[in-house]
């Protein structure tokens, strides 16, 4: 089977030998490549081709924000943020720009706090992978037979649907952007969303939408009631 080669971008040497060792816990997943700043992990990208890049925000020479921005312009792979901004709009716009995903990174930089987030790496990359793996189905699908199609949606009339519902994870992010901002209007309807994400972060995702929306966008809260628009 096919490994999963991986870019480590940190300017924190003890951050990139934690990752790694987290990273290469995994069956299946090789680090291949490390960089200290968004130049050289530019460099690493085009060099190396790897999988998925895993990427600190705040960097010298060039920040997440800049190699992002350029990254998906020249050479896109999937991008998880790894931040210790935790509940700050940053991660948004990195999300905006590009990135799948982004785990809070723990502030206290030399000590084994940053293990703690293992799990939470472990699941991201998986779900990373399973998505690459579905698009190569999906792929695969278009070019079989008709009758291999999914069934046709039964069509709902008009005003019938009071509360759309949507639950996301890894990558639900920057869709649930481009679907808020799709709208030209309020929607005749109440939405409700559960995104999977660290809770000092729900606030700031929830103003991020709202800002591409352009409706009424809040995080929810006890006793909080779903109204259209």
């Amino acid at each position: 089977m096919k490994k999963i080669r991986i870019v480590v971008v940190d300017d924190s040497a003890y951050n990139r030998r934690a990752i790694t060792r987290m990273l290469e816990e995994l069956a299946g997943v090789e680090v291949v490549g490390y960089a200290t700043n968004g130049e050289e992990g530019i460099r690493r990208v085009i060099d190396l081709t790897p999988d998925l890049v895993t990427l600190d925000l705040e960097m010298p020479r060039m920040d997440g924000f800049t190699m992002l921005r350029i990254l998906m312009a020249t050479a896109p792979v999937p991008v998880i943020v790894i931040s210790s901004t935790s509940g700050d709009e940053k991660v948004f716009k990195a999300l905006e720009l590009g990135a799948v995903d982004f785990i809070a990174k723990p502030t206290s930089v030399i000590s084994d706090e940053l293990l703690k987030i293992q799990h939470d790496l472990h699941e991201k990359v998986q779900a990373v992978f399973k998505l690459d793996m579905a698009r190569v189905q999906k792929s695969r699908q278009q070019s079989a037979p008709a009758e291999a199609a999914l069934p046709s949606v039964r069509p709902v009339a008009p005003g019938s649907v009071e509360v759309v519902a949507i639950g996301a994870s890894t990558g639900g992010p920057p869709a649930l952007q481009r679907i808020f901002a799709a709208f030209n209007h309020p929607p005749p309807f109440a939405m409700v969303i559960s995104q999977h994400m660290p809770a000092g972060f729900t606030n700031a995702f929830a103003v991020g939408i709202y800002r591409s929306a352009g409706f009424d966008v809040k995080e929810a809260e006890e006793g909080d009631e779903g109204v259209p628009g």
